[in-house]
């Protein structure tokens, strides 16, 4: 065990606090255990808030990593959840908008069709199954939306609240 020399404690002081002890050891060369220690020693004590942001940011990488896998079909390596919706409605809306289908996210439980929406009936047996609401809206309301600026989203959600839509049974 090698002795701590005075420019190493001087590092550990300059970048405990905003760096925190991970980095500092894989700086120093030395264990993660070694620099607390000697930071502890010494009455050293990581910044919070600087702590809370390497911890946000490795969390966020670490979803984003999660969402690959799923979005490709791969099981996720964590327990964590890192969809809204479950990995079953995530790939049904996702089918189900290459088909032609108008996914809502303003009322997120909400799909429409049109006339020239390939329509599976499967699939509208799904989404009944899982909760999602199905309704047919008329390619000249849509384009009176789209028109206006208006993406797929909030087209489904402009119609479903000026009430121009028909529920199918």
């Amino acid at each position: 065990m090698r002795r701590w020399t005075q420019e190493e404690k001087d590092f550990l002081r300059l970048n405990y606090a905003s760096r925190g002890g991970v980095w500092c050891s894989r700086e120093l060369g030395r264990t993660m255990y070694a620099v607390y220690r000697v930071a502890r020693d010494m009455g050293l004590r990581a910044d919070r808030e600087v702590f809370g942001q390497l911890i946000s940011a490795s969390l966020r990488k670490l979803c984003a990593s999660e969402r690959r896998r799923l979005v490709f079909g791969m099981d996720q390596r964590t327990g964590r959840r890192v969809v809204r919706r479950s990995v079953e409605e995530y790939n049904l809306r996702k089918r189900m908008k290459r088909a032609g289908y108008i996914i809502g996210d303003i009322d997120d439980r909400c799909i429409c069709y049109t006339e020239g929406t390939r329509r599976s009936m499967q699939q509208v047996a799904h989404c009944r199954r899982i909760g999602l609401s199905i309704f047919y809206i008329t390619s000249e309301a849509v384009q009176k939306y789209v028109t206006s600026g208006a993406g797929g989203a909030q087209v489904v959600g402009c119609i479903l609240r000026a009430g121009q839509s028909e529920s199918l049974s």
